[in-house]
């Protein structure tokens, strides 16, 4: 009953959509003082299946998204996931096919391939940012549920502590809470150590109640597997599959995300202010 309950709720939200659309595009224009183009109008329908139809929410994420495009065009950041391709090929960042024991994606990040001759740490965060933005783009799904995180610390040097930008982490806080315009429902974070620790500390006092409640520093792997079943995961995260194996990484969810050049190009121009 659950589920025909909420099938129905589903497609009753979608029937209302065009509409939904008109009331978020109204509202930005009146109290935000944005026009959006039509051509946004998907994005639009995307970040009300985020906020659950909520029109003041919607508009108010719209607009924490375009500040957050804002920003990155001010990091002179590079908005093609081609250009991170030895991240992304190299597993560094990658999406599992394994889901949470909640039904969620799983996005997984691990410090430790971070070469930071190769890609600083403003390009680290673009490259985690495409990903996570190209999932919830891609999935109506995720745009009503949202997606888990799992960021893996082991190999984690000083070099990449001291790689890390603090004056960034403040913006990190604000792009984690509202500038993917999606759900991350969950953080889990394995193989920390104190240095990240203190490193979280100093961000932990910017980020809203919701989203502590949601980052998770797991002491062993165990407690890990209370939110995600090891049986699709890694060996190195106590699973028993292969790192790169088809049944592990979402390999056609990447090769996707390699072609979005354009579309994160598209995304750009449609969101900076036009001088």
């Amino acid at each position: 009953m659950e589920n025909k309950n909420a099938h129905r709720d589903y497609v009753k939200a979608e029937k209302l959509m065009p509409s939904r659309i008109k009331e978020v595009r109204a509202l930005l224009k009146d109290k935000h003082g944005l026009d959006v183009p039509h051509e946004c109008n998907e994005f639009i329908a995307r970040c009300l299946r985020t906020k659950d139809g909520a029109l003041d929410k919607t508009a108010k994420l719209v607009v924490a998204f375009r500040q957050t495009i804002i920003d990155f065009e001010k990091w002179d950041a590079k908005l093609q996931p081609t250009l991170f391709d030895h991240m992304y090929n190299s597993h560094a960042i990658s999406g599992f096919l394994q889901r949470d024991r909640e039904g969620h994606p799983i996005l997984y990040f691990t410090v430790g391939k971070w070469d930071v001759e190769k890609m600083n740490f403003d390009e680290a965060i673009f490259a985690c940012w495409m990903m996570g933005q190209y999932l919830v783009a891609d999935s109506m799904d995720v745009q009503r549920n949202g997606f888990a995180i799992v960021f893996d610390l082991s190999n984690t040097t000083l070099r990449h502590a001291w790689a890390m930008k603090h004056w960034r982490l403040l913006s990190l806080a604000m792009w984690m809470q509202s500038g993917i315009a999606g759900r991350i429902k969950a953080i889990h974070v394995v193989f920390h150590s104190k240095i990240i620790r203190t490193i979280y500390a100093a961000v932990k006092p910017f980020l809203k109640e919701k989203m502590k409640k949601r980052i998770m520093f797991h002491d062993n792997l165990d407690c890990l597997h209370e939110y995600i079943d090891p049986k699709g995961l890694p060996d190195f995260l106590g699973g028993k599959l292969e790192p790169s194996s088809d049944d592990c990484i979402d390999k056609h969810f990447m090769k996707r995300l390699l072609q979005q050049d354009a579309y994160f190009k598209d995304m750009t121009v449609r969101s900076l202010p036009t001088k």
